[in-house]
């Protein structure tokens, strides 16, 4: 969250320079907050296999996914 935010058009009142806080209005807490109820799933697979996985993520994988969390 120790960010800058560049605008190049920025929105009134903001200078086209400022850092994460002032340009979300989050502090670091609120982040620290939201990640705490992320539900993550790591998939591990085989090296050789990576590159097909991901390729074939969005009609393969996501949907064996979304039928795995409807269970």
């Amino acid at each position: 969250m120790d960010v800058w935010v560049t605008f190049a058009n920025p929105p009134i009142g903001m200078g086209s320079l400022v850092t994460w806080v002032e340009a979300t209005g989050l502090q670091p807490d609120d982040l620290a907050r939201y990640e705490q109820h992320q539900r993550r799933i790591r998939i591990v697979v085989a090296e050789r296999l990576r590159e097909v996985l991901q390729a074939r993520r969005n009609d393969v994988l996501l949907p064996i996914l979304e039928r795995l969390v409807g269970m």
